[in-house]
């Protein structure tokens, strides 16, 4: 399936140029990617398309509860589109406009003299798609994954192949991984495979490899303890979803998901010290409080960024890092709820593996990955 987002969109061009008659469009574009249009939104009661009704006091399409959001398609503007009249004059009301797989804008109203589409880059989304959905069913203490099990999975290679950390697709054109990871590092010295299970055999997949145009570490990190322990990299092109490369979810911003079961996944080493693996490997490991870690050996060391996983015989470990630990959640997607980030040995007891606390990112997240699209299902 290739991304809406990519290259021309006849379809698109037409109706945004059907829609110009009303609204004024400007496009925005970054570099050669198309990211939407720039729309202002006259006053609507006097902006009419041939193709629209006449505006009425009411439209089912529209939520005209004040402060609330209601999402709908874009050709449903073809409709009548009005506040409802219980909505008193200037109260605010948004309308998030979904047009062929992009949200296009947010419309902010004032009503009913005012309306105005504003741009939100950092929310498109490719509806064809949903994330977080895992491939066929099937570390330390792990077992192999099977081929395209966690098609979000990356591995972090050197440019001479050899692998060192490990990452997540979260969109169609970034990353997530530890910032750690890209320490001293520069774009040109990677590149990210995905899609790939067995490191050393080809064929086995339909492996996607990208150079990175971008790393983009956390500003606030801190190697000493840890803190910020999060990067986006960049691909140099969009890679085309499917079942075998389809990018993870986001997490909601509020779960703590202590004393709940996660997956996390690497071609990290069984052993601490001990020699990496050739191929993806999977482990289901407990979530513990951060009030319950504090009381492991760690101590004080463990902040609300951080999120402790794993037991004595079941953890993550050397050449993991970066990669992700994922969470079912009640729909039957798979949510992002850490970066593999560091600890004291690999499986000791007393030592759970430590992870970045992705919820605690979203903004940064969405702020950094503006011209990526997200599969529905992302909560950003």
């Amino acid at each position: 399936m290739e991304n809406k987002r990519r290259g021309e969109n006849e379809l698109w061009e037409t109706e945004a140029a059907q829609l110009i008659s009303c609204i004024e469009a400007t496009q925005v574009r970054d570099e050669k990617e198309k990211m939407g249009y720039e729309l202002a939104l006259q006053v609507a009661e006097s902006c009419h398309h041939s193709d629209w009704a006449t505006t009425t006091d009411k439209s089912q399409n529209v939520m005209t509860q004040p402060d609330q959001t209601s999402t709908f398609p874009v050709d449903h503007l073809y409709q009548p589109i009005a506040v409802d009249t219980s909505v008193v004059a200037m109260a605010s009301l948004q309308i998030l406009c979904v047009f062929e797989l992009l949200l296009m804008g947010v419309a902010s109203w004032a009503a009913p003299q005012h309306a105005e589409f504003v741009v939100e880059p950092r929310v498109l989304y490719d509806t064809t798609c949903r994330c977080g959905q895992k491939g066929a069913a099937r570390i330390v203490g792990g077992n192999d994954a099977t081929i395209n099990e966690w098609p979000w999975q990356a591995a972090l290679m050197y440019a001479g192949s050899q692998q060192f950390c490990g990452g997540s697709l979260i969109n169609d054109r970034y990353v997530l991984t530890a910032a750690h990871c890209i320490e001293g590092l520069q774009a040109s010295d990677m590149n990210v495979r995905l899609g790939e299970h067995r490191l050393s055999t080809t064929g086995e997949t339909t492996h996607v490899t990208r150079s990175v145009s971008q790393i983009i570490g956390h500003a606030q990190y801190s190697p000493g303890d840890e803190l910020n322990d999060i990067a986006l990299l960049k691909l140099s092109s969009p890679v085309t979803v499917d079942p075998t490369v389809l990018p993870v979810c986001m997490p909601p911003p509020n779960p703590t998901y202590a004393n709940q079961e996660a997956t996390v996944t690497g071609w990290g080493t069984t052993s601490s010290g001990g020699s990496s693996s050739d191929t993806l490997k999977e482990v289901v490991v407990p979530v513990l409080s951060n009030t319950a870690c504090q009381a492991t050996n760690y101590g004080t060391a463990i902040k609300d960024t951080m999120l402790c996983a794993g037991e004595a015989g079941k953890d993550s470990c050397q050449g993991d890092s970066g990669g992700p630990l994922v969470f079912q959640d009640g729909g039957g997607n798979y949510d992002q709820i850490g970066v593999v980030s560091w600890g004291s040995g690999c499986a000791s007891p007393g030592y759970p593996g430590v992870y970045t606390r992705v919820n605690k990112y979203l903004d940064w997240i969405k702020d950094n990955t503006a011209d990526g699209v997200y599969c529905s299902g992302a909560v950003l």
